[in-house]
C-alpha cells in the first residue's frame, strides 16, 4: 500500500512541475511479480497465469505467479519488480484496500457484470487489474496485453507474435471497461469439416486445435462454447459420403470432456443441443414421431444428462426440429391426423426444461427458431414455459429477414452466421453488415444470447472478430474503422488495398454465391448433363462476378508487393489464395453452366437459327476448356496456400459433403453424355 500511495503523491507533485522541466527516463523493469487473490477461483488464477505468459513472450523474463500473502515477504528482488495486481474486490484483500481508499472503484454491480477497470501506475511499476467478476479480471488481463503488449488474439491462426522488447515499461493508464450489450456469446462448431480432417483423426478436432479456438475465442470476449460437431452430428456416421471417406467414425467422450474443462478453466460456459442423433448415444429414428414416442424422448434425454458429457453443460439449446437431421420435423401419421407439431413440441421442451433444472439448477435454457421454428412461434401453435428464453436466426449471411413481434414474456437473443456453408472454404468478410444485425437486435431488446456460427473458424476470423466486438458494444462498434484496423495490424501498408480486394471477393459472392455455393451449382448442372438435361437457369450474375473476383485476385497482386515480409504466410493464406481459389472456381463455374446455357439455347424453338448456331460453338468452346479449368483448381487446393502449418487443409477430400469440387472423370463423363 506505501507504494501507490508514494505513486499518488508523486503523480500531485508531477502535474504542479515547473514548465520545461526535463520528462525523466522511462523506467524499464526486467522483473515482475504477479498476485492474485487470497480467496481467488480458477479464472482468476488462470488470468494471472496468462498475463505471465504474455509478459514473457514480449520481455523474455519470466513473472513470478503467487497469492497475494506471497507479496508480504518483501525482499530487495521485489522491490526493484514491477507488480500487477489481478483479481476481483470480493477476492484480493490488495484490491478490495484500494477501493476503499477511492484508488480505484470496482465491484460486482460498478460497472457490471464481466466489466473491468486497468489502473496502471508508471511511478512504482504497479498495475491493477481488477474485475467486476472473476470473467471481467480475465478480460481486463486481455485488454491489457492487447493495448500495451501487443497481443494478437488470433496468434496461433495468423502466426502475428508481438514484438520484442528489452524492458517493461508500465505506461499510465485508467481504463474503466463497461459491461457487454450481450450478455452470454458463444461460438458455434458447425459444419467444421476442413478443421477437423487436415491433421489427426478425420472428423475430430484434435484438443490442440480445440485449446487455441477456446484460447482465440477467450480474448475476443465469448463467453461461450458449442462443440456441436465434435459430439458426433448423425451425418457422420450416416451419411455413406462420410462412411467412404471415413469410415468406422466414433465420438471421442474424453476429448469432450477435456474441452469443458479446459473451455471452464477459462471462464467459459459450454453448450450443447439437444439432438438426439449423436452417434455416441441417439434416438431409434423410428420414433421420430412426438405423438407416439414422447416418452422415448424423454427417456433419451434422462441417459444423456445422467451418463454423458452432455450432462455437464451450463447451457442447452432445443430447435422444434427433427431429432437427427438439420431439418425441419415431419410425421407422416401427425400430419395425416391434422395434429400440430407445435403443441408436440411445446410438451416436449417445457418437460424438458423440468428435467434439465433437476440435473443442474443453474443451467440457461433456450429455444432456437430457424425458418420453420419461426413459423410455429409466429402462428402461435408454439408456446413453452416462460422459463425459456427464445433465439432469433438470421438467414445464413448475416441478414434478418424478419424479427419477431410480441415477446410473450420471453427473453430473446440472435443466433448470426460469421460464415455458412454456402460461403464456405475462404474469407467472406461482412463486418458492415455483422454491425447493422446487432444494432437492429440491441435496438429492439434481443440482448439474452448471442450465437456465432462460424464454419471452420480459420475461414472466417475477421467476421468472429467483428461479431466479438459487436456484440460487447453494439453502438460503438465501427465497422469501417474495424475493418481498416484488422487489415492493418496484419498487413501494414498493404492494409488498404487488402481491404479493398477483400471486400471486391465479398461482391462477387454476393453475386455468385460463395465457394461452396458455386461448386454446389456446378455439380449440380453436371448431374443434369448425366441425364443429357440441360441445367436451365438465368445466370446475369456471372459477368459482374467475375469482374469482382478479377478485381479481388488483382488487388490482393499489388498488395502482396507491401505486405511485410513477415506476414507473407497470413496474406497468402487469408487473402491472396482466397481470391485465387474463388476465381478459378468461377471460371469453371462459368463453362459448365456455360454448357448448359447453350445447350438450353439450342433446344429453345423458338431461337432463331444464327443464335442456335452461336450457341453449338460456346458448347463446343466451353466443353473443351472445363477439364483443364477444374484440373486448375484441384491443383490449387491440393497445393494449398503455402503455409506449411495448414498443409493438407484445402485438399478436397477435406471438404464437407456440401461441396468439393467434382473430379475430373466426373466432368468428362457428364461432358460426354451432354
Amino acid at each position: 500500500m506505501k507504494r501507490v500511495l508514494f505513486a499518488a503523491v508523486l503523480i500531485s507533485i508531477t502535474l504542479f512541475a515547473a514548465p520545461g522541466r526535463r520528462e525523466p527516463e522511462a523506467k524499464l523493469f526486467h522483473s515482475a511479480y504477479i498476485y492474485y487473490g487470497a480467496n481467488a477461483g480458477r479464472v482468476e488464477v488462470h488470468a494471472a497465469q496468462e498475463l505471465a505468459r504474455d509478459l514473457e513472450k514480449v520481455f523474455g523474463f519470466s513473472p513470478r505467479v503467487e497469492p497475494e500473502q506471497e507479496q508480504r515477504g518483501g525482499g530487495s528482488g521485489r522491490a526493484k519488480a514491477a507488480v500487477f495486481y489481478v483479481g476481483t474486490a470480493e477476492s484480493h484483500v490488495q484490491i478490495q484496500a484500494l477501493v476503499k481508499k477511492g484508488i480505484i472503484s470496482v465491484s460486482a454491480l460498478d460497472p457490471g457484470p464481466e466489466a473491468f477497470v486497468i489502473r496502471a501506475l508508471p511511478e512504482t511499476g504497479e498495475v491493477i487489474i481488477a474485475g467486476c467478476d472473476p470473467r471481467g479480471a480475465l478480460y481486463g488481463v486481455y485488454e491489457y496485453s492487447r493495448r500495451f503488449l501487443g497481443i494478437d488474439p488470433f496468434e496461433y491462426w495468423t502466426g502475428k507474435t508481438p514484438a520484442r522488447l528489452s524492458g517493461l515499461e508500465i505506461p499510465e493508464a485508467s481504463i474503466r471497461e463497461k459491461p457487454p450489450a450481450f450478455k452470454l456469446r458463444g461460438y458455434f462448431d458447425n459444419d467444421s469439416d476442413m478443421l477437423a480432417n487436415f491433421t489427426g483423426k478425420k472428423l475430430i478436432i484434435e484438443f490442440e486445435l480445440w485449446k487455441e479456438m477456446i484460447d482465440s475465442l477467450a480474448r475476443l470476449r465469448y463467453n461461450f462454447i458449442d462443440p456441436f460437431d465434435t459430439m458426433g452430428r448423425a451425418e457422420f456416421w450416416n451419411w455413406p459420403y462420410y462412411a467412404k471417406i471415413f469410415p468406422g467414425y466414433k465420438t471421442d467422450l474424453e476429448l469432450l470432456n477435456q474441452i469443458i474443462d479446459y473451455a471452464h478453466e477459462k471462464g467459459m460456459m459450454v453448450q450443447v443441443s439437444t439432438s438426439l442423433g449423436w452417434e455416441f448415444h441417439h434416438l431409434p429414428y423410428e420414433h421420430k414421431c412426438l405423438s407416439l414416442h414422447h416418452q422415448d424422448w424423454m427417456n433419451s434425454y434422462r441417459y444423456l444428462l445422467g451418463n454423458t458429457p452432455v450432462g455437464r453443460a451450463d447451457i442447452y439449446y432445443h430447435s422444434p426440429r427433427d431429432p437427427w437431421w438439420d431439418r425441419p420435423y415431419r410425421c407422416r401419421y401427425e400430419k395425416a391426423l391434422g395434429i400440430d407439431s407445435g403443441r408436440l413440441h411445446s410438451r416436449l421442451l417445457n418437460d424438458l426444461e423440468k428435467l434439465i433444472r433437476e440435473h443442474n439448477p443453474g443451467a440457461r435454457v433456450f429455444c432456437l427458431f430457424w425458418s420453420d421454428g419461426k413459423s410455429q412461434w409466429k402462428r402461435g401453435s408454439f408456446q413453452p414455459s416462460g422459463m425459456i428464453d427464445m433465439v432469433w436466426a438470421d438467414n445464413g449471411y448475416g441478414i434478418f429477414p424478419d424479427w419477431p413481434g410480441d415477446f410473450r414474456g420471453h427473453k430473446f437473443g440472435i443466433y448470426i452466421h460469421a460464415g455458412y456453408w454456402r460461403n464456405h472454404v475462404l474469407q467472406d468478410p461482412y463486418p458492415s453488415r455483422i454491425k447493422e444485425s446487432t444494432l437492429e437486435a440491441f435496438r429492439r431488446g434481443l440482448t439474452e444470447y448471442y450465437f456465432v456460427n462460424g464454419q471452420d473458424f480459420k475461414h472466417f476470423i475477421l467476421n468472429l472478430e467483428a461479431c466479438g466486438r459487436a456484440a460487447w458494444d453494439p453502438q460503438g462498434f465501427d465497422s469501417e474503422k474495424f475493418y481498416a484496423e484488422w487489415a492493418g495490424r496484419y498487413f501494414g501498408k498493404a492494409g488498404p488495398l487488402t481491404m479493398e480486394s477483400l471486400k471486391s471477393l465479398h461482391r462477387a459472392s454476393e453475386l455468385a454465391g460463395g465457394f461452396a455455393n458455386i461448386t454446389m451449382e456446378t455439380s449440380v448442372a453436371l448431374r443434369t448433363m448425366n441425364y443429357r438435361v440441360p441445367y436451365c437457369k438465368n445466370r446475369s450474375y456471372m459477368a459482374p462476378a467475375l469482374e469482382s473476383a478479377q478485381k479481388s485476385l488483382e488487388l490482393a497482386g499489388r498488395a502482396a508487393a507491401l505486405a511485410p515480409e513477415n506476414a507473407r504466410e497470413i496474406f497468402n493464406d487469408q487473402v491472396l489464395f482466397p481470391a485465387t481459389i474463388y476465381l478459378a472456381n468461377l471460371k469453371l463455374h462459368r463453362s459448365v453452366t456455360g454448357a448448359a446455357d447453350a445447350k438450353c439455347e439450342m433446344l429453345n424453338p423458338s431461337a432463331p437459327p444464327g443464335k442456335k448456331i452461336q450457341a453449338r460453338r460456346r458448347l463446343k468452346q466451353f466443353k473443351s476448356q472445363a477439364p483443364a479449368e477444374l484440373q486448375e483448381l484441384r491443383r490449387l487446393l491440393e497445393q494449398g496456400s503455402g503455409w506449411e502449418k495448414w498443409e493438407g487443409w484445402s485438399r478436397p477430400e477435406n471438404f464437407r459433403k456440401y461441396q468439393p469440387p467434382p473430379t475430373v472423370e466426373e466432368l468428362k463423363t457428364a461432358l460426354r453424355r451432354f
